[in-house]
């Protein structure tokens, strides 16, 4: 919405260390006026914003300057002046192809509104075998286990990451929609790694969209015989609900 939209941009534009560069909002025809979007790019990034549409991604990535692309929900805001450029440090390690930082996401309930503290990346949780075997990943609440610390994830949250630009050209050509599960389990078996930290947080004004998910290419993407090599480069959690 032109509202969430506002409240993002202004919370970038207060990052410190990082200059916004290309803004490019990808919309659902149909469900907000042109406009009034139009409206709020104008005004906070004259000149560097436009409108495209939904899964653009690629196209996007193609056509910047810039090293990294920013993907983030209208609903995010980022409190912590220290976001982005924490990310950008991130990036700079090797073979680190997106990050991403603890979300706190607010949900609705019967009686008012309670704010639940997750993880911005999913975890490996188990294995699926109903038909060909599928690793089942989980974006569960760790708080507690891993408070104040960087480590690898199998993905980060769709909701808000930082992406190589380089690391996407390499893996997708720049054709791909916006980087999800097929991409991040692509860049996995290409070598790369994908960093959450909680040194930072970011806050989410709705619930996760998806608190657990599987391979959806099953093999196709990474195959049984990966996931040794790859469940021992990311980190693993046990017993939390």
């Amino acid at each position: 919405s032109p509202q969430h939209l506002d409240i993002l941009l202004t919370s970038l534009l207060r990052q410190r260390n990082a200059l916004l560069g290309q803004v490019v909002v990808e919309r659902r025809p149909g469900e907000v006026e042109d406009g009034a979007l139009q409206a709020v790019l104008d005004r906070l990034v004259p000149g560097r914003g436009r409108l495209a549409a939904e899964s653009s991604t690629g196209a996007v990535i193609e056509g910047t300057a810039s090293a990294f692309t920013i993907h983030a929900e209208d609903t995010m805001v980022l409190h912590d002046a220290r976001t982005v450029e924490t990310l950008l440090t991130l990036l700079g390690t090797e073979r680190t192809a997106t990050a991403s930082c603890v979300i706190l996401r607010e949900s609705a309930l019967r009686k008012g509104s309670v704010l639940n503290f997750e993880s911005g990346g999913y975890f490996p949780s188990h294995v699926s075998l109903l038909s060909a075997p599928r690793l089942i990943l989980s974006l569960p609440d760790c708080r507690d286990a891993l408070p104040d610390m960087t480590y690898p994830v199998i993905a980060n949250d769709p909701g808000f990451f930082m992406l190589r630009n380089d690391a996407a050209a390499a893996l997708s050509g720049g054709a791909e929609a916006a980087p999800g599960i097929a991409y991040a389990l692509k860049a996995l078996a290409a070598g790369y790694r994908h960093l959450c930290t909680s040194v930072v947080r970011a806050t989410s004004l709705k619930a996760a969209s998806r608190r657990e998910m599987s391979d959806p290419p099953g093999i196709n993407h990474l195959g049984t015989r990966q996931w040794q090599a790859v469940l021992a480069s990311v980190t693993l959690l046990k017993g939390l609900n």
